[in-house]
């Protein structure tokens, strides 16, 4: 449910906003880019793998925290256990990605450092969007039909 939602944002969003839409055509491009070049390949697309699903929780949980905005609800501490692992994974996967791209290349080291910044742009923005869905699906629920 979460990755359809995160689709639609995505659709809408690259029709309506040119640096979102620009932002997501560069972290694609960038992303080819480094899976196909040899000794960083296998590390960046484990670390793609770790990074979609920290993306995962992190909707999730934004998502959830929107809902329980809305119904005044107050979320309790979530089991850090599966959440921490996810982040553990995903900044361990960062950092062998980062020692392969600082040993490759300064250019290549840049490229990176720019891949960092738009999957950030792109994932703070998505996130806020699953705010704004909780609130909505918990407005539904109680009623209240948004505008």
């Amino acid at each position: 449910m979460i990755q359809e939602m995160r689709e639609e944002y995505k659709e809408k969003m690259s029709r309506e906003n040119h640096t979102y839409r620009i932002c997501w055509k560069l972290y694609d491009e960038l992303a080819d880019l480094f899976c196909n070049e040899g000794p960083i390949s296998e590390d960046f697309q484990t670390y793609l793998v770790q990074l979609e699903r920290q993306r995962e929780e992190q909707y999730n949980r934004h998502y959830n925290w929107g809902c329980a905005m809305e119904c005044g609800t107050v979320l309790d501490n979530q089991p850090e256990g599966e959440l921490v692992a996810g982040q553990r994974m995903a900044a361990e996967a960062r950092k062998s990605v980062e020692r392969v791209m600082k040993s490759y290349s300064e250019e290549m080291f840049m490229l990176w450092k720019l891949f960092c910044r738009v999957e950030a742009y792109c994932r703070t923005q998505e996130a806020a969007y699953m705010c704004v869905l909780g609130m909505e699906e918990a407005q539904k629920k109680n009623g209240i039909h948004p505008l």
